[in-house]
């Protein structure tokens, strides 16, 4: 009887362990599921960093260029007044 008794405590046991570890295993199965969605957002979060950054210099050269546009009729501008001069 106490060897049966033995035999259902050390089931009982291994029963409760592998319990444990199950759970153990569903927490880091878990962890690493927010793990990922935190990595997939800080790589979307660059990604539109990125967009941005780009927008911002594709802005800046369309500046540069109206600035290059204006400053060249301005030179127009000053030879045709100074030819009219003439």
């Amino acid at each position: 009887v106490a060897e049966t008794q033995k035999e259902a405590e050390n089931a009982r046991d291994r029963a409760n362990k592998s319990g444990i570890e199950l759970e153990q295993e569903k927490q880091k199965t878990e962890q690493e599921k927010q793990k990922t969605e935190q990595e997939k957002q800080k790589t979307e979060q660059e990604q539109q960093k990125t967009e941005q950054e780009k927008q911002k210099t594709e802005q800046e050269k369309q500046k540069t260029e109206q600035e290059k546009q204006k400053t060249n009729n301005t030179q127009k501008d000053l030879v045709n007044k100074a030819e009219q001069n003439c």
